[in-house]
């Protein structure tokens, strides 16, 4: 017997049934709304969030080496017109970005107040 039709009676009616194609979902129209970190705005941010921050994560008493990110205090996604705003970024290490995103209204208030008590030092040093 040729193998074509051995195959056939092997399978039966286990073979698998053919996925539809979904082609609706790769329109344009239908895709996420995601952030170019190619893109010169955002690379100029988070420069300068890094600068300001003097490259080592701002959560309290973390001593966090290595890598360290530069984080939208507000949802990047949510606040398109703060996407850029120095106000709206902080830098944290690896633990503290997992441990916050997903979750950033939870910390908006202290991320505030890390960034405010920060203005008044060098307020007071520039004085």
């Amino acid at each position: 017997m040729p193998t074509l039709i051995l195959r056939k009676l092997r399978m039966g009616k286990h073979r698998p049934k053919r996925r539809p194609k979904l082609k609706h979902r790769f329109r344009k129209a239908n895709r996420p709304k995601t952030r170019n970190f190619d893109e010169p705005a955002y690379k100029a941010w988070r420069k300068e969030v890094y600068k300001r921050d003097g490259y080592k994560c701002q959560w309290p008493n973390c001593n966090g080496k290595g890598k360290v990110y530069a984080h939208h205090i507000l949802i990047w996604s949510k606040y398109p017109g703060l996407r850029f705003s120095l106000n709206y970024g902080i830098t944290l290490c690896y633990k503290h970005h997992k441990q916050v995103t997903g979750k950033e209204e939870d910390y908006v208030r202290l991320f505030s107040e890390i960034l405010l008590q920060k203005l008044r030092k060098k307020d007071a040093n520039n004085s």
